[in-house]
C-alpha cells in the first residue's frame, strides 16, 4: 500500500462515526413494515464532508446544523433535532435524516413520481437511535 494510500485508510478510519438502527418503519400510514438496513453517519469525514452508508444507498450528505453554519436558519426551525441530514440521488427519492442530541433520529424517505425506489416502494417515514462509534472531536 503506498503511504498516500495508507494515510487516506487510516484519515477514513479515525473518521466520527456513528452507527444507526430503526425502531420502526412506517410506509402509507403502516408500521409493520421492515425497515431498510442499519446505516453508518460519517459525521465529518475527508473535506469536513458528511457521508451516509447503506447498503441501499451512499454518498455525501448535505449537513444543516449550529448557528455557524450557513444552513443555521434550517436548524433553528425545529429545535429538537439540532442536527439534519439530507440525501439526494439523481433519480432516486430524497432522505432526510434529523437527529436529536440523544442520538434519537426520524428518517423520512420522499419518492417523487418519476423515482427509482430504492429504501422501499413508497414514501416512508422511520425512527431509532444512533451511537457513537468514534467519540466526535470537541
Amino acid at each position: 500500500m503506498s503511504d498516500i494510500r495508507a494515510r487516506s485508510a487510516a484519515r477514513a478510519e479515525a473518521a466520527p462515526r456513528m452507527a444507526c438502527r430503526f425502531a420502526e418503519w412506517c410506509v402509507a400510514g403502516t408500521c409493520d413494515v421492515p425497515p431498510p438496513g442499519d446505516f453508518v453517519l460519517v459525521t465529518r469525514g475527508e473535506y469536513d464532508r458528511a457521508y451516509l452508508r447503506m447498503a441501499e444507498r451512499s454518498g455525501d450528505l448535505s449537513l444543516f446544523v449550529g448557528e455557524t453554519d450557513r444552513f443555521a436558519r434550517a436548524a433553528r426551525e425545529d429545535a429538537r433535532w439540532p442536527r439534519r441530514y439530507m440525501h439526494t440521488q439523481s433519480g432516486r427519492g430524497i432522505v432526510n435524516i434529523h437527529l436529536n442530541a440523544a442520538l434519537d433520529f426520524v428518517m423520512t424517505y420522499a419518492l417523487r413520481p418519476t423515482d427509482t425506489p430504492d429504501l422501499g416502494p413508497a414514501s416512508g417515514e422511520g425512527r431509532g437511535t444512533c451511537a457513537w462509534i468514534v467519540e466526535e472531536a470537541a
